[in-house]
């Protein structure tokens, strides 16, 4: 049989000049795989201003995080809304635009649906594997070992925040309270890509707290690099994606999150069998090639 030669041409619109770090970056990746692959036959970017260039089969608006743009793309287009749960009026509008909508927040399908968007789907979060590489990916770059070395029981990268709301979580208050209780840790903020990953190898646990029950990137980075992910598991659809106690560490609360860490740390076995499940899992379902093969 004749093999069927690629037609779709899309054309990707997200706003990267304030964070060139976001999920629209990493949709950019995976489309151009896809395009050197065959798959498509044309992606390209294109910055939310003025006249966007004609010739494309669809058009794919990824949140930016930028709420303060009325462009919208030239149909027929799909919109990726990923930070419902910080500014979800202009998600709404947004949505309400498009042909067809994807969310990264489970509860988002619901609450859309119920405010007049149709054709919405879950589509969530993933991890990019050449940019949150694992341990033996690393070696395979060259990197020395000794960068690459266990030396932390825990590490966090990310925004150090407060909260948004009454009964949210105060990322700031936690953080606090682990390193109290298992001081070993480094704690980062506004490293990315391999950077992050780095940090993450360089620790036993990876620490992930969501503010707002958000299903976010660092869970899936965080399993990507095969350190044992370690986050509260009131997380809004991490459920349906992961198993407890074989993907992840999960915990509830300041003084539960100290005891299963405490635990956790002193069943190097345990550990493991998690990091290596983990990264297994993430890497066969949960990429954003999955998701833009989606």
């Amino acid at each position: 049989m004749r093999k069927r030669e690629p037609s779709m041409k899309i054309l990707v619109t997200h706003n990267a000049e304030i964070r060139n770090n976001g999920t629209g970056t990493y949709c950019m990746r995976a489309l151009k795989q896809m395009e050197s692959e065959g798959i498509l036959e044309k992606a390209t970017h294109f910055t939310p201003r003025g006249d966007a260039p004609a010739g494309y089969d669809w058009s794919f608006a990824c949140d930016d995080g930028r709420d303060d743009l009325d462009w919208l793309p030239p149909r027929p287009w799909a919109y990726y809304a990923i930070d419902t749960h910080l500014g979800y009026g202009y998600r709404l509008w947004k949505a309400k635009q498009a042909d067809r909508v994807f969310v990264a927040q489970q509860d988002a399908v619901a609450s859309f649906k119920r405010d007049g968007v149709k054709h919405v789907e879950w589509l969530p979060l993933a991890c990019q594997p050449d940019a949150h590489p694992c341990y033996s990916e690393f070696l395979k770059r060259n990197v020395n070992p000794d960068e690459l070395t266990q030396r932390y029981d825990w590490a966090f990268v990310g925004f150090i925040n407060g909260v948004y709301g009454d009964g949210q979580n105060n990322r700031l208050e936690y953080l606090d309270a682990l390193q109290k209780a298992v001081p070993n840790a480094w704690i980062t903020t506004g490293v990315f890509f391999e950077d992050m990953a780095i940090r993450y190898i360089r620790a036993r646990l990876g620490f992930n707290l969501s503010i707002k029950r958000d299903l976010n990137m660092r869970v899936f980075e965080v399993l990507s690099t095969g350190t044992p992910l370690f986050t509260n598991r009131d997380v809004e659809g991490i459920d349906s994606l992961f198993t407890e106690g074989l993907d992840y560490i999960g915990f509830k609360g300041e003084k539960e999150m100290v005891d299963v860490a405490r635990a956790a740390l002193a069943d190097e076995k345990g550990l493991k069998a998690i990091a290596e499940h983990g990264l297994k899992k993430v890497r066969k379902f949960h990429t954003y090639r999955h998701r833009m093969n989606e």
